[in-house]
C-alpha cells in the first residue's frame, strides 16, 4: 500500500514505471518526474477479456484518498456491468453538450437584447 510519505519519495527513473496500492489502483512516475493515478481493470467485450488502464489524475491534484474513492467508484459500475472508461466518456460528452445548450440559449438572449426587442423563438429561426 502506498503512502503520501512514499509516493512524495517516489523518483523518476530512465523509463516510466508504476507503483501498485492495490486493488488494481497504480501511480504511473514518468522519466520528467510527473505522476498519475491509474486503474487496471478487467472487461469482457465481444467474448475476449481485455485489461484496459483508465486514467483517473495526476498526484499531486487528485490525492490518494481520492484516486482510491475513483477506484471504489469505478469498481461499482463493474459491478452493475458498465464499463467506467465509456461511462467517464458519456458523462465528460453531457457535461460538454450541456455547456453548449446554454451557452446557445444566452447567444439568444444577446440577439434578443442587441434588437431591443422581443422575437419569437420561430421568427428568430427563420431569420
Amino acid at each position: 500500500m502506498l503512502t503520501d510519505t512514499k509516493i512524495k519519495n517516489l523518483k523518476p527513473k530512465e523509463n516510466p514505471y508504476r507503483e501498485a496500492d492495490g486493488g488494481g489502483l497504480y501511480l504511473l512516475v514518468d522519466p520528467s518526474g510527473s505522476k498519475r493515478w491509474q486503474f487496471r481493470f478487467t472487461w469482457e467485450e465481444s467474448g475476449k477479456k481485455k485489461r484496459p488502464w483508465q486514467s483517473i489524475g495526476a498526484y499531486p491534484a487528485v490525492s490518494l484518498k481520492d484516486a482510491r474513492s475513483a477506484v471504489l467508484e469505478s469498481k461499482e459500475l463493474l459491478a452493475s456491468g458498465i464499463n467506467p472508461i465509456q461511462h467517464h466518456k458519456e458523462v465528460k460528452q453531457a457535461k460538454q453538450d450541456a455547456v453548449y445548450f446554454v451557452s446557445g440559449e444566452d447567444l439568444f438572449v444577446t440577439y434578443c437584447n442587441n434588437r431591443r426587442e422581443l422575437v419569437h423563438v420561430g421568427q428568430f429561426l427563420t431569420n
